[in-house]
């Protein structure tokens, strides 16, 4: 039965690993998307005893005790946050980050959560009934003060983003007023600090901080760069996921052969 669980465990595996390598291939186009892999770990190693005077054998070879492993198992999965491709979209509201940093936006239950997808709209508050810039999902982009951006008193199609992160339009009199700075966020560590949350959004893990972005720091290095009219898109490099699946699949047949020869060596067995 050792044999057959050590093998089954290796199939499991290799199936919650093809499940992710196709999850980041559907999602090849996704905005902002961050790819994951997962990795593997070996069960518990279980050490079989062997008598003393066996052990004393003159000539034995072996070390006493026969180590052997019981099946391997899939981590918890990590999420690359490297850089997506950046494309041009002309849609003024439509941001890319260069760089690390993450935009943040506030959940329908009041948390902050942070996203690399840029792709805005503005939506109805249901609370003001005023116009304010939000995510795909309707979660309201935040200024670096905690607020809103708010479009019941200005001309919302001349919104305007600075690389920097300052945003500013124009108010009813045509002037340009400054609205705040974007509050863009660095994590240190991302794979391990964020959890998903769900579609493109991520929280902080506790004992992880996020540290704002300051107009300054923004301009004076590659940390928060936000380009205007531009998406990122995705992480996911097809050729590294093909690759993958085909190691992947591999891998599952061996197992499968393993299952296999399990069952012929039960079957011999019980036929004596």
């Amino acid at each position: 039965m050792g044999l057959l669980s050590t093998a089954a465990s290796g199939l499991q595996a290799q199936m919650n690993r093809l499940d992710m390598i196709s999850n980041n291939i559907a999602n090849l186009d996704t905005v902002g998307y961050q790819s994951v892999d997962t990795n593997f770990a070996d069960t518990l190693t279980q050490v079989y005893g062997q008598s003393p005077v066996a052990a004393n054998v003159p000539g034995r070879q072996s070390p006493p005790g026969l180590s052997l492993g019981t099946g391997v198992y899939a981590l918890t999965p990590t999420r690359s946050f490297t850089q997506g491709a950046i494309v041009q979209t002309g849609n003024p509201l439509d941001f890319a980050i260069g760089g690390g940093g993450f935009f943040a936006v506030r959940t329908a239950n009041g948390q902050v959560a942070y996203t690399r997808a840029g792709q805005m709209q503005w939506s109805v508050d249901g609370r003001t009934g005023h116009m304010i810039l939000t995510n795909q999902s309707g979660n309201p982009l935040l200024l670096s003060n905690g607020r809103v951006i708010d479009g019941s008193a200005i001309q919302t199609n001349t919104l305007s983003v600075s690389p920097s992160g300052v945003v500013t339009a124009k108010n009813a009199a045509g002037a340009v007023v400054r609205l705040g700075q974007l509050g863009l966020v660095a994590v240190a560590h991302p794979g391990s600090a964020l959890h998903s949350l769900g579609g493109d959004l991520y929280g902080l893990n506790p004992g992880y901080t996020a540290t704002p972005i300051t107009a300054g720091a923004a301009a004076a290095s590659a940390i928060g760069q936000v380009q205007s009219g531009a998406l990122e898109m995705s992480n996911v490099n097809l050729t590294d996921q093909m690759t993958s699946m085909v190691v992947t699949q591999h891998d599952f047949g061996m197992a499968s052969q393993a299952v296999n020869i399990a069952d012929k060596m039960m079957g011999l067995a019980n036929s004596l």
